[in-house]
């Protein structure tokens, strides 16, 4: 312990004069005065990052989503599309064999995939606590996240972070949290009255807005991850779908368009002196 605070020792055998004590004294106020982090306990601030998208109805405007693959996007094709394009697919940490990355226009069993990514650059040291995605559904965006009475297991929520050596290759990113092959009934959430509430008042409402259905919808939450990441990272969350078709694969065409987009990533950030 007392190395922690000086370099000068006093025990059994060494002399103690007034120039080593000054110097010993010297250094423990020193130390003291700099309150090393070491000392304290660290106190972390929660710092909530929200967004959120509603999709045109009339499902013109499709961005910010993006076709996963780059020559299956209009902006991006070229003649022919050439092999040494950098990123050629726009997230890690999904697999979908060669099937379900076509051409546009293929049949419903080879459709391509939508992503939807947000980037944060972190300067310092944070820590991610927590991931909420919630797809809502209404009257007006009547997605079932079902075929028939079975829920859909193809829906995917991909956290990344760019490698310090090559940040505009999405190949070298580290993947810190992926949801994906959960069937989506394990993550359904809705407002309509249940038994217990019926005794609590004034009472749940049956529906958002009198007329119109309840709101309900998958909450994809990834709680106390506790995952670290070091100064200058730049994170990657990013929403993937199915591009969807009208072949009862239960994403309606377009995907993107059949709910409204909800989310929060919350990371802890230190409590500077």
């Amino acid at each position: 312990m007392p190395r922690i605070f000086t370099d000068e020792q006093f025990a059994d055998g060494t002399t103690i004069d007034g120039t080593r004590i000054d110097r010993a004294l010297e250094d423990m106020v020193g130390r003291v005065n700099r309150v090393p982090h070491g000392d304290l306990k660290r106190r972390w601030l929660p710092i909530p990052f929200c967004f959120g998208y509603q999709p045109d109805p009339a499902e013109v405007i499709q961005y910010p989503f993006q076709l996963i693959k780059k020559d299956l996007d209009a902006a991006y094709i070229l003649a022919p599309f050439p092999e040494s394009v950098a990123n050629k697919y726009w997230v890690k940490g999904v697999y979908m064999d060669d099937t379900m990355l076509n051409v546009a226009g293929a049949a419903a069993a080879q459709r391509p995939w939508w992503v939807w990514t947000h980037a944060w650059e972190f300067i310092k040291p944070v820590i991610v606590d927590d991931i909420f995605i919630f797809l809502m559904i209404d009257a007006e965006y009547d997605n079932t996240f079902a075929v028939g009475t079975s829920y859909l297991s193809d829906f995917h929520v991909v956290a990344t972070v760019d490698s310090p050596f090559a940040r505009e290759d999405r190949v070298e990113n580290a993947v810190i949290f992926a949801r994906h092959g959960f069937r989506m009934e394990a993550e359904a959430w809705s407002n309509r009255t249940l038994v217990p509430t019926a005794i609590m008042q004034p009472s749940h409402p049956a529906a958002a807005v009198a007329g119109h259905a309840p709101l309900d919808g998958i909450a994809v939450h990834g709680r106390n991850l506790n995952i670290p990441l070091h100064g200058n990272a730049r994170l990657r969350l990013q929403i993937v779908l199915p591009k969807g078709d009208a072949q009862g694969t239960g994403w309606p065409e377009p995907s993107w368009a059949q709910q409204v987009y909800t989310g929060c990533l919350t990371v802890l950030e230190e409590v500077q002196p």
